[in-house]
């Protein structure tokens, strides 16, 4: 899995549990990979809120009544 998600993201996972957090790839991306299809973009959920999410992350956005909190990495 490692060859298949970017490091960037793999880092944003690492650190979510390594802060205590539970974390899992979702949605599209897990799709993708099981289907061997292009992935656009990552999902993941945590057990984290968006105000820690924020707190970890300081270049996070979180601006919206869904609890998605947005972290850009370099592709």
């Amino acid at each position: 899995m490692q060859d298949i998600i970017p490091s960037e993201v793999l880092n944003i996972y690492k650190t979510l549990e390594k802060k205590g957090f539970e974390a899992y790839f979702v949605g599209g991306s897990v799709r993708n990979i099981l289907l061997k299809r292009e992935i656009k973009d990552w999902d993941l959920t945590t057990n984290a809120t968006p105000d820690k999410i924020t707190q970890v992350f300081k270049n996070s956005f979180y601006d919206n009544n869904f609890g998605t909190v947005g972290i850009p990495v370099k592709n």
